[in-house]
């Protein structure tokens, strides 16, 4: 469609990829297509493998507008990582048809989604710009389950980028980003840990022998940042890194030690 505001530059760039994490059983998948009518539920695609050298796998993200993108761990590690860039930063897709004697050409029109479960961010993974985090605490009923006008949504949308609306994240949201992925190129679950409870001393970096502080596995969870999801899997990954610490429990209830000045002043 053609702009009507006063900034013809806002060009459609498909390049992001929106990532909802959040235990199973959530509805993020359905909770995007109740976003649209009924009737363009068929141009969202679930489950759908990415596999740029395959024809069949493009053809399958080709025909629809928005793609699930299934099992996408394998293209957050190093070796998947550049090949998962390189097809998002396209502008247009090249794919030869069967029998055709030239390939198609054809303008970028798909908006890929993901969804994560479980361990969050998955382990090993090394996170992209174009990926864009968001954790569900909750079930995402709402738009199946009321009288949710899309129609008022998706006109507010428009409406705001072809008048020029900024799309892409502010330094704020990038920073806000960069915390719910909590860096996990460079900071492993017990760096977390360590940097949120006060097992040495600051000055001398002795360990501190004051571990009094009864905590069950969810006080635990609920201490580290937002984006480490209080779920079984968070908890065993913790449960593994305090008996690394050597840290006493009686059954299920941990001795631990007082929260960092830094992170109990946030609280």
């Amino acid at each position: 469609a053609k702009h009507e505001g006063k900034h013809p530059d806002a060009i459609p760039k498909y390049e992001c990829v929106l990532v909802l994490g959040g235990d199973q059983g959530l509805h993020k998948t359905s909770f995007i297509k109740y976003l649209l009518p009924a009737e363009l539920h068929k141009y969202i695609k679930d489950s759908v493998r990415l596999d740029t050298k395959d024809r069949d796998s493009m053809l399958n993200i080709l025909r629809c507008w928005i793609p699930e993108l299934a099992d996408l761990d394998p293209a957050l590690k190093k070796k998947g990582l550049p090949e998962l860039k390189g097809f998002l930063a396209k502008e247009v897709d090249e794919i030869r048809l069967t029998y055709a004697r030239k390939p198609t050409v054809i303008r970028r029109h798909v908006s890929c989604m993901t969804s994560v479960e479980g361990e969050y961010p998955p382990k090993g993974a090394r996170w992209d710009r174009r990926l864009l985090p968001v954790i569900a605490k909750g079930r995402l009923d709402y738009p199946r389950i009321s009288n949710f006008d899309y129609t008022d949504l998706w006109a507010f949308i428009w409406h705001a980028y072809t008048h020029g609306e900024q799309w892409w994240l502010t330094p704020e949201e990038e920073a806000l980003r960069a915390e719910i992925l909590g860096y996990p190129d460079n900071r492993s679950l017990k760096d977390i840990v360590l940097e949120v409870f006060e097992f040495t001393a600051d000055k001398t970096g002795e360990a501190l022998s004051n571990r009094t502080i009864k905590m069950t596995s969810s006080e635990r969870i609920n201490e580290l940042p937002k984006n480490i999801i209080n779920n079984r899997s968070n908890q065993m990954a913790v449960k593994k890194v305090l008996k690394g610490l050597n840290v006493k429990h009686n059954r299920r209830t941990y001795f631990m030690p007082p929260l960092s000045k830094a992170d109990s002043s946030t609280h």
